[in-house]
């Protein structure tokens, strides 16, 4: 009897995760945590190591690989745009949520706009890291025809071409602004720790796996003199290697909550909006009842945190993951028909 090959789980990875999404709900709610904002970049150096250790791990072609990441990722986003249509048109206002034809096929097909208010974000605003995302693995597929041993070298030489295209003919269109952004080189940055650490995270020894981290750091580092957001990715590069380290030496405990929070982070990250809107509907309610202004009140906003994070994992739990094991599940029985 086949079975589903279970990949193998990276605990500091997903507390990572779980410490990104709830940092960036603390940064869009309590104004002293505007350091939150910032998860992004741990967000986009964890995929790129992903992406590169688990095709380094186990071999898939690339529309095996981009199946994988639409049945992950496109869902639940397309879930959340349903559900953040269904609040407008009950009269429940969505912050920047616009509900024209363009906007709405735009973000759903993970196309890079402006907005009404000249700004590059989707119908659903943390959606403008899935577009990242979704171009890196349409263009991580492409990666997959080379041999493995030449992949980084071609996601680098790729990525630093549209970075510096980007820089020698700068424009203001969101898609040539995303898809030439500095940021790509985060997720470069991921796939060289995904190759030096691997699955197993011995790939090489500590001692050389640190001095190659902290190189990388350097060069992201060296990089924000001319893109200063890259001092963060340089920082998320730290910060993951020190995680990675951590663990292969045993020092990261099993902790059950935090890991369930990582799971749970992408449903907590791209919820967050929703969370927020019916939070501030509830406590606008409350007000008019009671006569107390809730949205005054210290508790209010790290409420909101809690409501969202809260909300985030229950849908995780109750439609993300049934959800992601049916389409697995379906996927898989119909490579063993076909075969």
């Amino acid at each position: 009897m086949t079975t589903i090959e279970k990949p193998q789980e990276i605990l500091s990875l997903q507390y990572l995760r779980a410490l990104a999404a709830i940092g960036v709900l603390l940064y869009h709610r309590i104004e002293i945590f505007s350091i939150g904002t910032h998860g992004v970049d741990l967000f986009f150096v964890i995929s790129g190591f992903v992406m590169i250790a688990t095709t380094d791990a186990k071999e898939k072609t690339p529309s095996a690989f981009l199946v994988d990441r639409i049945i992950r990722v496109v869902p639940m986003y397309w879930l959340a745009i349903l559900a953040g249509g269904l609040l407008v048109l009950v009269g429940i206002p969505v912050h920047r949520y616009e509900t024209d034809v363009v906007s709405l096929i735009s973000s759903m097909l993970f196309i890079p706009y402006l907005n009404a208010h000249g700004e590059a974000w989707p119908v659903i605003l943390q959606g403008w890291t899935l577009n990242y995302e979704m171009y890196f693995y349409a263009i991580f597929s492409l990666i997959l025809f080379a041999p493995q041993s030449l992949r980084v070298w071609a996601l680098a030489a790729c990525f630093c071409v549209l970075v510096a295209l980007g820089e020698a003919a700068p424009s203001q269109g969101a898609i040539s602004a995303t898809y030439t952004s500095p940021l790509l080189l985060e997720f470069l940055a991921g796939t060289i720790l995904g190759r030096i650490y691997g699955l197993t995270l011995r790939n090489i020894s500590v001692l050389r796996a640190l001095i190659v981290s902290g190189l990388l750091a350097a060069g992201l580092f060296a990089c924000s003199y001319f893109f200063g957001r890259l001092a963060w990715g340089g920082l998320a590069v730290l910060i993951v290697a020190s995680a990675l380290t951590s663990e292969r030496l045993g020092w990261v405990p099993n902790i059950p909550w935090l890991k369930f929070l990582g799971a749970a982070s992408f449903s907590i990250y791209i919820f967050q909006q929703l969370f927020f809107t019916l939070s501030g509907n509830l406590f606008g309610t409350l007000t008019q009842l009671s006569g107390i202004n809730f949205l005054y009140l210290l508790f209010w906003r790290p409420m909101d945190v809690v409501i969202a994070a809260g909300g985030g994992a229950l849908i995780y739990l109750f439609i993300e993951k049934p959800v992601g094991r049916y389409l697995k599940s379906m996927r898989f029985r119909g490579k063993v028909v076909a075969a």
